[in-house]
């Protein structure tokens, strides 16, 4: 998965719950190459990332010890951490940015109270400050724009030529 953020890069993934000790994965500015053998965590850090895109599937099971997930990511205008529980619809947004706004986000992306979706800020973090709407079908029937609709194209076009 390549996460290319124009106007950010994600610092590091943590994943934390009581009596656990962290779990942290730390980028660098630029691109980062997850590698290593099978289950050794690598989907895992791809899911938590996915998660806080706003997906609905937890990362991984409860039973786990972790509870939560953060992610942080450094702008042009500070840091933006954003934090969400297992099991949650709401990420809660801790930003020094003043283009991003603290807060409680809802995880789904919607045309309903848009500016409160987490959508709106990924999409804030690539320059797309408005809401979109794009063809969801051949019958012309529209969706939000939302980032996990760009992760999704990413991910077809990877399976349609591999190479």
């Amino acid at each position: 998965m390549l996460v290319c953020l124009a106007l950010a890069f994600i610092e590091k993934i943590v994943a934390s719950g009581a009596g656990k000790k962290e779990s942290t994965i730390v980028f660098k500015p630029g691109a980062n190459i997850i590698y290593g053998p099978s289950n050794t965590g690598k989907t895992y850090i791809v899911k938590c990332i996915d998660f806080l895109f706003g997906s609905d599937a937890d990362p991984f099971d409860s039973s786990s010890g972790y509870d939560s997930i953060s992610i942080y990511l450094k702008t042009r205008g500070g840091q933006v951490v954003m934090h969400r529980k297992l099991g949650s619809n709401k990420i809660d947004v801790s930003s020094t940015d003043p283009s991003i706004s603290n807060g409680k986000y809802t995880a789904k992306a919607s045309g309903k109270n848009y500016e409160k979706t987490i959508n709106s800020v990924w999409l804030a973090l690539i320059g797309i400050t408005e809401q979109h709407s794009i063809n969801k079908n051949e019958r012309s029937q529209k969706q939000v724009l939302s980032w996990r609709t760009f992760c999704h194209t990413c991910k077809n076009m990877h399976t349609m030529h591999p190479d």
